[in-house]
């Protein structure tokens, strides 16, 4: 099982995401007058070098929605490179949100074992409601 960490909204702990919690977050709490859109997406190619996102796709971006689809990956969102054997572990299917453009930013990943990932994310941003 892999373990996935969120910081939630309502109440500021960290929880962990597994088959018997698979959704311990809350929505993130809106901006009154605002609301969020997706923007751009991307297809990535996750090899044996640590990658990030593209910058031209996610400027000015809140939040990304990634997902790794045929393989395992590591990654970091706070400024570490991952490498094969350290970073959290994402496995195909199960869903990463990173919530501010620092994480988006920062975001690195780097496959587990001799298999490619195919990660694909999509960016949004927010805009006043008129």
């Amino acid at each position: 099982m892999s373990l996935i960490f969120w910081r939630s909204k309502r109440n500021n702990v960290t929880e962990q995401v597994s088959e018997e919690n698979p959704f311990p977050v809350q929505v993130v709490e809106a901006i009154p007058g605002t609301e969020t859109f997706a923007t751009a997406n991307e297809a990535v190619t996750v090899a044996d070098t640590a990658v990030g996102l593209t910058e031209a796709k996610y400027r000015n971006s809140v939040r990304a929605f990634i997902t790794p689809e045929t393989a395992q990956i590591r990654f970091y969102y706070h400024g570490p490179v991952p490498t094969s054997s350290t970073g959290h572990i994402l496995d195909p299917g199960v869903p990463l949100v990173l919530d501010g453009i620092d994480a988006i930013k920062n975001f690195r990943a780097i496959r587990t074992g001799a298999t490619s990932a195919a990660i694909t994310a999509t960016y949004e941003q927010r805009r006043p409601v008129s």
